[in-house]
């Protein structure tokens, strides 16, 4: 008797525990779903009926967007970025610098294209025109203005060729990366629609959230990875189809290969996915990383409040790129620390860049800054990579330091302000070491002058009070100052401007 009630009260505190696990996973998920679902509310929705063809590398698509406008002014046409437009060979403003084109296109140039063949606006064919510096944005003419508040469905039939590159948008050794793959509205503000060239240096993107309904077909051999929730998938005839959903993300990509394997785990409600080919032996430490680093940023910052979130390693000409719920990281990185550091730097930017936005032309400083510094934050906390604060900060100022020195040697023209549109920096390396190495100094500098409590306080406040919003260095500013009861206005002014001498 007495051993069966040992077993007894052993099996009842297993089972409270096990029903307090799933209690949590529940209520963790509703108040995800919650969360979405009021942010999703009067967002522009996009419809997208896409088929990919493996043998022409082509995507041809027709989009619809459901827009209302809140721009404040009456609308006589609306602009949207092309992206793909950059691949194509009568682009003057290429997506990759001279220096990188040799690992941009290993099998030599190739040419990509975007191309539109109509657009109707509420069901009636319209006017519309191949704008922007490089023909890089589609510019749709309204029959009638478009008052504020007023609605208006456009749709956009398309065909996209891939370059084969290694780059967001192409394809290369039985894999292909569709980031930034088709027209997305381009942000109004101060009068005019923001129709940025691709630029080579940074993340030449600024979007705004919106929800979007994707049918995507594609050969069955293939594996999927993407922003989004998958609600409904069949295969016919050897072409899978797959119905994806996604509430208020501010991009949506893709990407697949016959050569992907997959792993996951789960960390509350959101399932984690590994993207790697199916001989690489390190899809668990991926998937370590990816965990470790989405449990600590949910403490850290907030919670994550998405379901899913993918982690490709593919060919990649950058270490790695951010998207919504999807992040690209670059399969010949070999050493297992810079593999796990660019992992959680990408991991990063679902907090900043995907939840909490900003324009990534002219403030690029914002979301890689905090990006690169949540990586310190990592490592600080997962002491068994054996890499320290200390280290990394260490590493970061004479990185600095040695740049200025180079610089200034050979009498190269530079800048030290953080918050310069990408294409005024005179170089990638001036964009890197402004925007990154400096960037990392700077809120590491912010943290010492804060002390710990308030910093982190301030990256919560952060975060809560600008979910889905696209911020400036204004909001970024208020957050810390609610803390402790100290202006940081100028401290931050100091560095952004580069007038903060860095000891």
């Amino acid at each position: 008797m007495k051993k069966f009630k040992i077993f007894y009260n052993t099996l009842k505190c297993v089972a409270c525990v096990t029903l307090t696990i799933i209690l949590v996973m529940i209520l963790y998920g509703c108040k995800s779903k919650s969360i979405l679902k009021r942010a999703s509310k009067g967002l522009n929705s996009y419809t997208l009926s896409a088929t990919y063809c493996d043998t022409e590398h082509t995507i041809n698509a027709t989009e619809k967007v459901n827009y209302t406008n809140k721009t404040g002014d009456a609308l006589s046409y609306i602009c949207f970025n092309m992206y793909g437009t950059a691949f194509s060979e009568d682009a003057k403003i290429w997506p990759y610098t001279t220096l990188n084109a040799k690992k941009c296109f290993p099998n030599g140039l190739d040419y990509g294209d975007m191309e539109v063949s109509s657009v109707r606006v509420d069901a009636v064919d319209a006017s519309f025109s191949i704008v922007g510096l490089d023909n890089n944005a589609l510019k749709v003419d309204f029959s009638n203005l478009l008052n504020v508040d007023e609605s208006a469905e456009i749709e956009i039939v398309f065909k996209l060729s891939l370059a084969n590159c290694t780059h967001r948008l192409g394809y290369f050794d039985d894999f292909v990366n569709l980031g930034n793959w088709y027209p997305i509205l381009a942000v109004y503000e101060n009068g005019e629609f923001n129709i940025t060239p691709y630029y080579s240096s940074g993340d030449p993107f600024y979007s705004e959230c919106a929800n979007y309904n994707i049918e995507f077909n594609f050969p069955e051999n293939m594996v999927l990875g993407h922003t989004g929730n998958i609600t409904k998938e069949s295969t016919t005839s050897g072409v899978k189809t797959v119905n994806i959903e996604a509430k208020a993300v501010r991009d949506f990509a893709l990407t697949l290969s016959e050569k992907y394997k997959i792993k996951e785990a789960s960390v509350g409600s959101t399932k984690i996915r590994v993207l790697a080919d199916a001989s690489d032996e390190n899809l668990q430490n991926y998937l370590d990383a990816g965990v470790k680093a989405v449990n600590l940023f949910n403490k850290t910052f907030g919670e994550y409040p998405y379901a899913t979130l993918d982690i490709a390693i593919t060919p990649f000409l950058h270490g790695g790129m951010e998207y919504p719920n999807l992040v690209y990281i670059a399969n010949d990185i070999t050493d297992s620390k810079t593999i796990a550091k660019v992992i959680v730097h990408e991991i990063a930017h679902q907090w900043w860049y995907g939840v909490i936005g900003n324009n990534e032309i002219k403030d690029a400083w914002f979301d890689e800054s905090l990006a690169e510094y949540s990586s310190v934050i990592f490592f600080e906390n997962y002491p068994e990579y054996e890499i320290t604060r200390e280290q990394m900060i260490t590493d970061c100022i004479k990185d600095y330091e040695l740049y200025l020195d180079v610089v200034k040697s050979v009498n190269i023209k530079h800048n030290l302000s953080m918050q310069l549109p990408l294409n005024e920096y005179v170089s990638e390396y001036e964009y890197v070491y402004m925007v990154y190495v400096k960037g990392t100094i700077f809120i590491d500098e912010l943290r010492k002058s804060l002390g710990d409590k308030d910093f982190f306080n301030g990256l919560k406040n952060l975060y809560k009070n600008n979910m889905f919003k696209v911020i400036t260095k204004t909001e970024f500013i208020e957050a810390f100052n609610s803390e402790g009861g100290v202006d940081v206005t100028s401290f931050v002014e100091g560095y952004l401007s580069g007038n903060t001498e860095i000891k």
